[in-house]
């Protein structure tokens, strides 16, 4: 994998490597000088992707389609009428909704068949210019951490295909981490963009639902679900975040002697050894640079997020479907039909999970109202009363796992399931807060650590600034 990859590293400066390893606006600026082209970018892009497709990326990839597009993208900049982000590749994951190329959620039923609608999120793009490549593989219908799908078969780590490319936009984040694209979008409902981010060491985005389109295509739940970008650099989600929070979207350069970082105990209760020398070695740094940290606790979080997380998913799994179904015409489909082709048995686990539950509409809206309503109050206390700018913790709480397990094995021989490895993204999936993941230092494997930021709801834009100035100072 790797000296396949180390073919087109010295391909030249026309390759998609640059592409990928450069920042939006610098290839842009290439692209209207004439120094490339998108023909050129999108040929060296397909050709990576045929030197890296063992690995299983792609659920839906036409390279006729990604070349015409890209020819019609160098009109307009020979024309001088090229768009924001005219001919800079872009993937999608297979549950965001197009009309020019299949949406699968990639399981069975919905194979071959293509919505009725565009969504917002990815028609934004298009308007920029952007050349849509491809669908990537994602955990079957996004229930699950590790892309292990048993009906499209198991994505490899976009960095080393030894070990698992997380999920459920296992295949968004292993495209970015293989340098095929810039940036990828992902969805998240309990850490789906955050934990690809940080397995694949890439940068991730989670937004305040709204703040990206949030009825993007194949949803889990309206609660907790929304859309964001996984990239190669933190500027390229700034570049992209333009089409979203508006062109002229300004982030400040904060000084550190200014910003105070919250450390709850919650997120290091648990940590491997490796994650955590990773998180305290960013943090010695960042206290060098001028930045306070503040200690203490969030109130009963674990205690909510039991209560919470499982409901906040099953009990919404067959109306959103239904949702789906409806809104796309596909009479011949039930939620039941859809499940009866599931063949990831996790997610069959969790569609039996919302047919046999017997919880009513009223008892969620009141778990909801009440523990939902509860951890989201305790949660903004803390930021108020400790005036903390962002909350910094790893994503995940153990190394990289291997690629085709559900469990992480420690040095000494102790097996524990993957679940618990990702009790550190639930906090911000339940209170609809906006997380940043940034890449650490490298494990003894090679593989970075992601660390992640987290600030209260609607705060994206300062997030943004605080991952700024924390990404300085780390890297």
């Amino acid at each position: 994998f790797w000296l396949k990859l180390s073919e087109f590293r010295s391909a030249g400066q026309n390759s998609i490597y640059l592409l990928a390893m450069y920042r939006i606006n610098d290839v842009v600026k290439q692209l209207t000088a004439r120094q490339t082209t998108c023909v050129k970018l999108a040929e060296d892009f397909l050709a990576r992707c045929e030197a890296t497709k063992e690995h299983n990326f792609w659920a839906y990839l036409n390279p006729e389609q990604v070349l015409d597009r890209a020819r019609k993208s160098d009109k307009r900049y020979d024309l001088g009428r090229a768009r924001l982000f005219e001919g800079i590749p872009v993937a999608l994951k297979d549950n965001v909704d197009t009309t020019f190329q299949p949406t699968t959620g990639s399981t069975a039923s919905f194979a071959g068949r293509v919505p009725k609608r565009t969504s917002e999120v990815a028609q934004r793009m298009v308007d920029a210019g952007m050349n849509v490549v491809g669908k990537t593989i994602m955990h079957e219908l996004a229930f699950g951490i590790t892309t292990n799908n048993h009906y499209t078969g198991t994505v490899s780590n976009g960095r080393n295909p030894d070990h698992t490319c997380g999920g459920s936009s296992g295949g968004s984040g292993a495209v970015v981490g293989a340098h095929l694209v810039p940036v990828a979008l992902g969805t998240d409902t309990g850490g789906s963009i955050r934990i690809p981010s940080a397995c694949n060491g890439v940068y991730g985005y989670k937004p305040t639902i709204d703040w990206y389109p949030h009825n993007y295509g194949i949803k889990m739940t309206h609660l907790r679900d929304s859309v964001g970008p996984i990239a190669t650099y933190l500027d390229n989600i700034l570049e992209v975040n333009k089409l979203y929070y508006g062109i002229d979207v300004h982030y400040r350069d904060l000084n550190p002697r200014k910003i105070k970082i919250g450390l709850p105990k919650y997120y290091y209760s648990a940590l491997d050894e490796q994650v955590e020398g990773a998180a305290r070695e960013a943090i010695d740094r960042m206290k060098d640079a001028g930045v306070t940290f503040v200690e203490g606790d969030i109130p009963d979080m674990a205690d909510l997020l039991e209560k919470i997380s499982g409901p906040t998913i099953v009990e919404e799994i067959l109306p959103r479907l239904q949702d789906y179904l409806d809104a796309n015409g596909y009479n011949d489909l039930t939620p039941a039909k859809v499940m009866e082709q599931i063949q990831s048995p996790d997610v069959m686990g969790y569609f039996q999970a919302g047919f046999d539950s017997t919880m009513t509409e009223a008892e969620y809206n009141d778990i909801v109202r009440n523990v939902r309503g509860q951890l989201v109050q305790n949660f903004q206390n803390y930021f108020q009363e400790t005036g903390v700018d962002a909350i910094f913790y790893p994503t995940i709480t153990v190394p990289v796992p291997k690629k085709c397990t559900d469990d992480f094995t420690y040095p000494n021989g102790d097996v524990v399931p993957l679940m618990t490895a990702i009790g550190n993204v639930d906090p911000a999936s339940n209170t609809n807060s906006p997380a940043v993941v940034l890449p650490g230092r490298e494990d003894s494997n090679g593989m970075n650590v992601g660390l992640e930021l987290c600030s209260p709801t609607g705060t994206d834009t300062h997030l943004f600034e605080v991952a700024k100035l924390v990404d300085k100072i780390i890297r």
